[in-house]
């Protein structure tokens, strides 16, 4: 779920909230471990910017910013006490047409 507002520049700011789930393989060489965390939410922020480039087509570029965090799913003792948290930063093209 999110929102978008541009200005009439065409550069846009949104966010929006979304489901995450975490799932890890850990190998350390003798063995392969596999991890995973419960269902949480992420947070998604985007900056951008979109130019025309025809009479129905528009260019883009934007920064993109995700958090979220995720309580562990391992069933040893205190292990729910762990919240996994994570950061992902990305640049995004795009490719409107309207």
């Amino acid at each position: 779920v999110g929102l978008a507002y541009y200005l009439p520049s065409n550069f846009y700011f949104s966010g929006g909230v979304a489901a995450s789930q975490l799932r890890w393989t850990e190998d350390n060489g003798t063995e392969q471990i596999e991890g995973e965390a419960e269902g949480g939410l992420a947070l998604v922020g985007q900056i951008g910017k979109e130019w025309w480039v025809g009479d129905n087509w528009g260019l883009g570029l934007a920064g993109q910013l995700i958090f979220s965090g995720n309580k562990d799913d391992d069933d040893a003792i205190g292990a729910n006490d762990v919240t996994w948290t994570t950061v992902g930063l990305g640049l995004l093209l795009s490719a409107t047409y309207d």
